[in-house]
């Protein structure tokens, strides 16, 4: 049974601190004393490998560094709209095998899918504006990455020799561009 600790936050949400569990499906409430839950701390399921899938609350601005940091068996988790914040390191060896990323996400930041093995495939809706340097170090099986057009890539996004196909979807039509990664 999954036990969660909060913070209140000084604009009326919580933030969840600490989980206290080892369950394989883990169910986050979207609301505390009745105000919604915004903030995911740091390290809050690290090295939670029994963990198989997780249910974000639905009001969730921000994920922590390191929060899914070595949840191998976590394979995919969907991201409610309206995140706005992944800090670093937050999939960090984590067993994700595909993520959408919501277009509330305006930047990926270095290393936040780092050594992340399983990732395949890497989805981001229109609005997200960059992705940075390392964003995608180590993730050794990732073969597409599918962005809009205007989202900035960093040439350094991936691993050197790293082969990826990019897909950049224009904004008024549905052909897209693919190019092999570097």
């Amino acid at each position: 049974m999954s036990e969660f600790l909060y913070k209140y936050v000084d604009d009326e949400t919580y933030c969840l601190i600490k989980y206290i569990g080892n369950d394989e499906h883990v169910v986050i409430p979207d609301t505390y004393c009745g105000r919604p839950v915004t903030i995911i701390n740091d390290d809050i399921f690290k090295g939670h490998k029994e963990i198989k899938s997780i249910k974000l609350p639905a009001g969730l601005k921000a994920l922590g560094g390191f929060v899914f940091d070595g949840c191998e068996n976590l394979h995919e988790i969907e991201l409610p709209d309206g995140l706005t914040d992944i800090w670093q390191y937050a999939f960090v060896r984590s067993g994700i095998r595909s993520i959408r990323i919501p277009g509330s996400v305006k930047y990926i930041i270095p290393y936040v899918f780092k050594d992340c093995r399983n990732l395949t495939r890497f989805e981001a809706e229109e609005g997200l504006a960059k992705i940075y340097n390392n964003a995608f170090s180590g993730c050794i099986n990732l073969k597409e990455v599918c962005i809009h057009e205007g989202t900035d890539l960093s040439e350094k996004a991936f691993d050197p020799n790293q082969s990826v196909k990019v897909i950049v979807l224009h904004y008024h039509s549905a052909v897209f561009d693919i190019f092999p990664g570097s």
